[in-house]
């Protein structure tokens, strides 16, 4: 699964349902690269983007992601260039 996705979102979740029951065991790598679950030998895998990317895998749709563009202060101000060069 995606790296931030599975910091921010996964691993508190998780460490919770750990807690909880303490003879559940799991792995919990963090890629942002696709790979090849039968290759690796993993169980579930979480990717990001449409289901046409999912090759032959059995694959659902677990929810939409929202996105957000936000500026720096200093180029919201007008005093940054934001990337842009002159």
């Amino acid at each position: 699964m995606p790296s931030s996705f599975g910091r921010q979102v996964m691993l508190p979740i998780l460490l919770r349902i750990g807690a909880a029951h303490p003879d559940l065991h799991y792995t919990l790598p963090f890629n942002d690269h696709l790979i090849d679950p039968a290759q690796e030998g993993t169980d579930l895998t979480i990717r990001f983007g449409g289901l046409e990317r999912s090759g032959g895998l059995v694959a659902r749709k677990l929810g939409r992601q929202r996105r957000r563009a936000s500026l720096g202060l200093s180029v919201a101000e007008g005093s940054g260039s934001g990337g842009a060069t002159s």
